[in-house]
């Protein structure tokens, strides 16, 4: 880059092929070398701890960490969020049933011609794996609380998930609060004037995924699609797309090492689905949050569910509207 603004541009091309070529080299050089840049003192202790059955050596669930538990620890924290009400363990795994279930609904699709062969291949589901659950730890967070994700890659229902999603993505408007990323963040703090009686807050929603009721936001979502004058290339109507999504999203069996468990209410985390379907109950639960009269603050943006607002009033005021939005 820096090159490239001190010589002829018939100079500079010579320069990248020169470089491209040496780069395509070295490559097929390494094809066939195993070359590492660990020690063999750090390559012998990696071996080590990946032989160690009392650990677990996971990702850290924000930040490029890696971090090493005691697998009891890890289970026991595992299971606790397995006792909450919306999983339940099962003697035997459903998947060979749900798997049936949704090749039946598509299969009578593509016999009725509603969808062509292609799409029927697409969402069809063969020897699917049974999604896995596993923990992250959260090691900005005391206690390291552990964040579940249910690994749907390879599952029956993951092609279908995947396409529903899409189809969902067109029928979407980004609402006033809405942040893309953090450097539109920026953009939009950067255009509100400082005032001593601003105060800056911050709301979280707890275990979000899981706690999104499953029935009332794919009514939702149904709403949002099926608006009058929404353009959407779906080929379903409603019955047949609401019958579609509780397939992708309800009653989901997986497992954590070799029990079975299902499901119940929730988004996995780790479906293609589980975003999207939660930023629509939350754009569902701003739009009651605009009812209020009281307390409202100046400023509310929200990326998923990390909210940042901006209040002009005492702190007991900001507890106060904590506990309505509770509600």
């Amino acid at each position: 880059m820096k090159l490239e603004q001190l010589c002829y541009k018939s100079v500079f091309n010579i320069i990248c092929q020169n470089i491209n070529i040496a780069a395509e080299k070295m490559f097929q050089r390494l094809k066939h070398k195993s070359i590492r840049n660990l020690s063999e003192d750090e390559w012998k202790a990696l071996k080590e701890l990946k032989m160690d059955n009392d650990i677990i050596i996971s990702k850290a669930d924000k930040g490029n960490a890696i971090v090493i538990l005691n697998k009891s620890d890890y289970i026991s924290k595992m299971k606790s969020i397995l006792n909450n009400r919306q999983f339940s363990r099962t003697n035997q795994c459903i998947l060979k049933e749900k798997e049936t279930e949704m090749n039946k609904i598509i299969r009578e699709l593509e016999k009725n011609k509603i969808i062509n062969q292609t799409l029927f291949w697409k969402l069809h589901s063969t020897s699917s794996s049974v999604p896995t659950l596993y923990g992250q730890p959260k090691i900005h967070k005391a206690g390291l609380p552990m964040r579940p994700i249910i690994s749907s890659i390879g599952a029956y229902n993951y092609s279908l998930s995947k396409y529903l999603a899409s189809k969902i993505s067109q029928c979407r408007q980004p609402t006033s609060s809405y942040v893309k990323d953090s450097f539109e963040f920026v953009k939009m703090i950067l255009k509100i004037k400082p005032n001593n009686e601003f105060k800056m807050c911050s709301f979280d929603v707890e275990s979000l995924y899981t706690n999104v009721p499953v029935n009332e936001t794919i009514e939702m979502t149904l709403d949002l699609m099926y608006k009058p004058n929404k353009i959407t290339d779906l080929p379903f109507d409603r019955i047949t797309t609401k019958k579609l999504l509780q397939v992708a999203v309800s009653s989901v069996p997986f497992r954590f090492f070799n029990e079975n468990y299902l499901q119940n209410d929730g988004v996995a985390m780790g479906s293609p689905l589980a975003p999207i379907l939660a930023d629509i109950f939350m754009t569902k639960m701003e739009t009651k949050l605009n009812r209020f009269s009281v307390n409202k603050p100046i400023l509310w943006l929200r990326y998923v569910d990390d909210i940042f607002c901006i209040f002009s009033i005492e702190l007991t005021e900001i507890i106060e509207f904590q506990m309505r939005i509770n509600k």
